[in-house]
């Protein structure tokens, strides 16, 4: 569980930080392109009172100005106009400017003394504005200018619902991945892994489990087919020791060649095996005119003959002969060589 915990911070960490880079981005594009939409509204009003200002502040008439002011109609966002000659009075200014703006702009002196438009967001009162100043020239130069005011609140708000917004998308793509994770992890990767060891516990308790137990995915594939084959081997193991034991018990202990020969390479040590009996393992016996060895049914000498074949060092196996056929040194020649051919670790004399 400390590793899907992992793996989902992880995951959550890394998304969380892209999401946040992209979407601190798009904010602040869609600040700019707030910002840069409010300042051509700005710029389009004041090149359009421009003209008539410039006209009766030229002839000085005030009243005149005042009602150009209020008359400029209610637009989006607006909050006034105010209209400045060569001191930091106002000439003429809108009603609701007059609580907000006290004395002469910043921005309204720039643009005077370099005779071009100026704009600025400045806060005022705990609020964002935008304020756009123009020159207002007459015959003599610039005599005055011209300020248009916007209440550039909304961007904050806008940018306020954005975040609000896209934490709501982030937290929920961040529940899905977490989600998606857990489950796919716990699926793909934690149930397999409890398959398997639940198989394997089966198999340690002496159990024999199917082999469709064991997860068949892709990343599990190897491990199913090696565990598989350690089962197999496993289970052959206990065979055989369960064989062996209750071999044991019944005393009847089974001698295979095989077991023969390295009981004895473990005895002898590389050393030779030499037998001395009073008789030899075959009996010689005349057929018509051949001679012909046979092998006795039982006898300690008989018995003795398969240890010294198993032997790794050549054995030796001395006997006296007990031919029937006549002469007998001839004939027990003869089945000497027979045998020693048929049994290269034993000779006979």
């Amino acid at each position: 569980m400390r590793l899907v915990i992992r793996l989902i911070c992880s995951l959550v960490a890394c998304v969380l930080l892209v999401s946040v880079a992209l979407s601190y981005y798009q904010v602040q594009r869609e600040k700019r392109n707030l910002r840069g939409e409010l300042q051509k509204r700005a710029e389009f009003l004041a090149d359009s009172l421009e003209q008539s200002a410039e006209v009766l502040l030229q002839k000085a008439r005030v009243a005149d100005l005042r009602r150009m002011v209020e008359r400029v109609g209610s637009r989006e966002h607006f909050l006034g106009v105010a209209i400045y000659g060569d001191h930091a009075a106002p000439l003429a200014m809108t009603a609701l400017l007059a609580t907000k703006i006290a004395g002469q702009p910043e921005v309204v002196a720039q643009a005077i003394g370099g005779d071009r438009g100026a704009g600025q967001f400045v806060r005022m009162g705990g609020a964002l504005m935008h304020l756009q100043a123009v020159p207002l020239h007459g015959a003599a130069g610039v005599i005055g200018g011209l300020l248009v005011v916007h209440d550039a609140s909304y961007i904050g708000a806008a940018n306020r619902r954005s975040w609000r917004e896209i934490s709501v998308r982030v937290g929920v793509q961040v529940c899905l991945l977490a989600l998606t994770t857990f489950v796919v992890f716990q699926r793909g990767v934690m149930r397999p892994i409890a398959r398997t060891t639940a198989w394997m516990r089966d198999l340690r308790n002496g159990r024999t489990p199917a082999e469709a137990e064991l997860p068949e995915s892709d990343m599990f594939g190897p491990l199913a087919r090696e565990a598989t084959s350690f089962a197999k081997s496993l289970a052959d193991a206990r065979a055989s020791a369960q064989q062996e034991a209750r071999l044991r018990e019944a005393a009847e202990s089974s001698w295979t060649a095989e077991r023969l020969a390295v009981c004895l390479q473990t005895k002898l040590k590389g050393s030779r095996l030499f037998v001395v009996s009073n008789r030899e393992p075959y009996m010689h016996m005349r057929q018509g005119s051949r001679v012909e060895a046979v092998v006795p049914a039982s006898g300690l000498v008989t018995g003795l003959e398969p240890i010294l074949r198993a032997a790794t060092a050549p054995g030796s196996h001395m006997a006296v002969a007990t031919p029937t056929a006549k002469p007998w040194t001839s004939v027990t020649a003869c089945a000497c060589r027979r045998t020693i051919r048929a049994t290269p670790c034993a000779g006979y004399g």
